[in-house]
């Protein structure tokens, strides 16, 4: 069986325990962590903050597919839709519902969450979610990328279990490509809606909002908006910087006049993507792309 890696926060691991206790009882879960010699405790619980070896939550999911009686990819695509669950138990629905009006929002806007996420879990290594338009007008594309291989399913659940939770729809998603599949650097999944229940909330605030009015010159001048903000950068399609902040300014004071190129000075930690314009642009407007 291949190796899958889940992250090793009990916060995350938790809702692998949850699913196990709800679906299928307490005595199934505590079967699991004896057979998988992973002690856990008198509760036989994940701790929230607590960091996990990789090798025990490994043996749990494995162990959890010889007892149960599923595959691999069924507990992943299940564990996804538990943990959507588990993250509004925890408090989190609020935050959630403010990622996005639309399903695409939403998971455009998951690296900004994982971004605040990872003060609280320093050592969290976050995937990283971008939308692109897909063949059809219902449709969209959806890249995962990941340092983490095999977790897809997982991505299929959790995106089921959002549509439904905030969006009162049902989703077609499919594995179009796979990390590895003919040299390709990230998964990229096909998403379609194939049922709305009703209105949602977020959709009713969209159709209610008053329109954007837009002044016809800008209201603060180009020297007052970089001291406002002294490490912004605008770059053009070309890759060149056109303006930066005024700590920024006095920082590459120089090497701007010999390379203005942004990619010479600067590099992407997140999200996990090419530092090319378009690959740039499609993270910054998901639906507009």
């Amino acid at each position: 069986m291949k190796c899958i890696v889940l992250p090793q926060y009990g916060f995350f691991s938790s809702a692998l325990e949850k699913l196990v206790r709800r679906r299928f009882g307490d005595d199934k879960w505590e079967e699991i962590c004896d057979l998988a010699g992973v002690s856990l405790g008198e509760s036989c619980s994940f701790q929230v903050h607590h960091v996990y070896e990789e090798k025990d939550i490994h043996s749990l999911l494995q162990t959890a597919t010889t007892v149960l009686g599923l595959d691999q990819p069924t507990i992943l695509e299940m564990f996804g839709e538990q943990f959507l669950q588990w993250c509004v138990e925890y408090g989190q629905s609020e935050t959630l519902r403010l990622l996005g009006r639309s399903l695409q929002d939403f998971l455009a806007n998951l690296d900004s969450l994982h971004d605040h996420v990872s003060t609280i879990y320093p050592h969290m290594v976050a995937p990283s979610f971008r939308c692109s338009p897909g063949r059809w007008g219902d449709e969209f594309l959806l890249h995962y990328h990941s340092q983490r291989d095999g977790l897809e399913p997982l991505v299929i659940g959790l995106v089921k279990a959002v549509a439904r939770q905030y969006f009162k729809m049902e989703v077609r998603i499919e594995l179009m490509t796979k990390k590895g599949d003919e040299g390709s650097d990230h998964s990229v999944f096909t998403v379609q809606e194939v049922a709305h229940y009703e209105q949602s909330p977020t959709e009713e605030a969209l159709r209610c909002s008053t329109p954007r009015v837009f002044p016809d010159q800008p209201l603060v001048t180009p020297e007052v908006f970089c001291k406002s903000f002294p490490f912004h950068v605008v770059f053009n399609r070309n890759m060149e910087i056109l303006q930066c902040g005024s700590t920024l300014s006095v920082l590459l004071s120089g090497a701007l006049q010999k390379d203005p190129n942004i990619s010479s000075h600067f590099t992407i930690d997140h999200p996990l993507i090419k530092f090319t314009f378009v690959q740039y642009f499609l993270t910054l407007t998901p639906s507009l792309s």
